[in-house]
């Protein structure tokens, strides 16, 4: 698989699961500069879109959920395409930087929001997939895509335990033990949602205030 189909993938299901108009992805390929790897949407501006480039300096630090405080490549998307609300979601890990933006004429809610995120999660661990060659930790590239894809399905699905999007998120990675911490509001601890590979009576009470 290639690395553009697989943020395909991804975008495509960020802006059905978010209830997005538009939904692109940027990826820093080169020091100075974050390129549109993929785009989901309408053809016209998808093909509009398609390889756009943008200085890497616009990439927030964090979430930005208002079209005033976005990037200026943010607000020239929104414009062109006639929308007023956006969310811009980075992505850091390894020196990697890339950013998952949504696009549509209404507010997204708090669950929207949270698709998001969580979309942005599996685009970056689909990129440490990549960045890692055949695999990572053994896993191939296209096993890691699917197994996001798994991740981000189950996250979506109320029916699903936390501890399932755990157990394929470690999967991903290949890491033996996985933690998920849920944040309800700001200025509120983290609490354990999910965990994998751990004793069921392993006391995990201190563990969110360790991430």
């Amino acid at each position: 698989a290639r690395l553009g189909d697989a943020l395909a993938e991804i975008d495509g299901a960020a802006r059905v699961a978010a209830g997005a108009d538009l939904a692109l992805v940027r990826v820093r390929g080169r020091p100075d500069e974050l390129e549109t790897a993929a785009v989901a949407g309408p053809a016209a501006h998808a093909a509009e879109l398609e390889g756009v480039r943008v200085p890497a300096s616009e990439l927030p630090e964090e979430l930005v959920d208002l079209l005033e405080d976005a990037p200026d490549g943010v607000r020239r998307v929104a414009a062109r395409v006639g929308v007023a609300a956006v969310l811009v979601l980075p992505i850091r890990f390894d020196g990697t930087a890339a950013c998952l933006e949504l696009y549509r004429s209404g507010p997204f809610s708090p669950a929207e929001q949270l698709a998001a995120e969580l979309a942005a999660g599996q685009a970056a661990l689909v990129l440490r997939a990549f960045a890692a060659g055949p695999g990572v930790a053994g896993v191939p590239a296209r096993q890691a895509l699917e197994l996001a894809g798994e991740a981000l399905a189950a996250a979506l699905d109320e029916s699903e335990p936390a501890g399932e999007v755990v157990r394929l998120a470690a999967s991903v990675v290949g890491a033996p033990v996985g933690l998920l911490g849920e944040r309800p509001a700001a200025g509120v601890p983290l609490w354990l949602a999910g965990a994998c590979g751990v004793d069921a009576k392993a006391d995990l009470g201190d563990a969110p205030a360790l991430a």
